[in-house]
């Protein structure tokens, strides 16, 4: 079984690379200077030369507030992209696993989102990736969408290691207190996805949409606090930085976000025996990672 990686350089791809490796996978990992997966000819050529047999695509524009400005970027990756990939995968006989947001929903809803539930982006970042989503259902069959919620990690740039980066300041961090999600670690991601990749390739699965994600609701306020009690604890900071607490429309972002964005993850538990993922552990094994990187 030969699997490969796309998007292998950003936060997703590089917790993935990381479990492939403790779990011996046979993986070829690619990032965008590799195989730009919005390339037809360029992927063609690269997926007929390596015959994987399993793609995980973790490539993606993720930047939430320029995809306002720059939604044919957002679009061209986000969305031609995977369709793309979904037709090659389809000729050539490719699993495709393909990773998606909590924001192609408005929020409106009071209870956690399940796969089913209707789709209402507020935002071009979500617009893009639901259009995503919707070409690889119409042009893929053998297919498994995630999609998870304020994905951190000791990889990358996120908003745990931005509170990180933050937690020694002496002046007020404004943090929205009215938006909540699932915060999720995406090295669980990576290990539940690696856990099924025999059942993956036996085609021993039902395509479709799955949610994994956290198993805390939570507000961005109560993720930063959560972050500094745990660092305070483990001796990483002195102090509680103070945090100033601010409504949406306080902080004045450019791109709107839905202000319930909880997922529900029974589905994938249902499908393939795997629960989610403990946002209050993961969090303290992130930072244990990053203490790691500091001593």
């Amino acid at each position: 079984m030969k699997v490969l990686l796309t998007g292998a350089c950003g936060q997703l791809g590089a917790a993935f690379q990381s479990i492939f490796l403790k779990k011996n996978v046979d993986y070829v990992a690619l990032d965008k200077t590799d195989m730009d997966i919005s390339n037809v000819d360029k992927v063609y050529s690269i997926l007929s030369a390596i015959k994987p047999h399993i793609i995980i695509n973790t490539a993606a524009y993720t930047n939430v507030d320029l995809s306002e400005e720059q939604s044919k970027e957002a679009f061209l990756i986000n969305s031609n992209g995977p369709l793309i990939l979904a037709k090659i995968c389809a000729e050539l006989d490719i699993i495709l696993v393909h990773f998606s947001t909590d924001y192609v929903f408005d929020g409106n809803k009071k209870t956690a989102y399940t796969p089913s539930d209707h789709t209402n982006p507020l935002n071009e970042y979500g617009r893009s990736k639901l259009a995503g989503e919707i070409k690889i259902q119409e042009n893929c069959t053998n297919y498994i969408i995630l999609r998870s919620s304020g994905l951190f990690s000791q990889y990358k740039k996120n908003f745990l290691k931005t509170m990180f980066d933050l937690s020694n300041s002496e002046k007020e961090i404004k943090i929205v207190s009215d938006q909540f999600c699932t915060p999720t670690f995406a090295s669980d991601i990576a290990l539940a996805v690696t856990s099924i990749l025999p059942k993956i390739n036996n085609k021993d699965f039902m395509p479709g949409i799955f949610h994994f994600a956290g198993n805390q609701t939570l507000s961005w306020d109560e993720f930063a606090l959560e972050i500094f009690s745990q660092a305070l604890k483990m001796g990483m900071i002195k102090k509680l930085p103070p945090i100033k607490k601010v409504s949406s429309k306080e902080y004045n972002s450019l791109a709107s976000r839905p202000f319930f964005s909880a997922l529900n993850s029974s589905d994938f538990l249902d499908e393939f025996s795997i629960a989610p993922s403990s946002t209050i552990k993961s969090i303290g094994i992130t930072l244990t990672a990053l203490n790691n990187t500091l001593t």
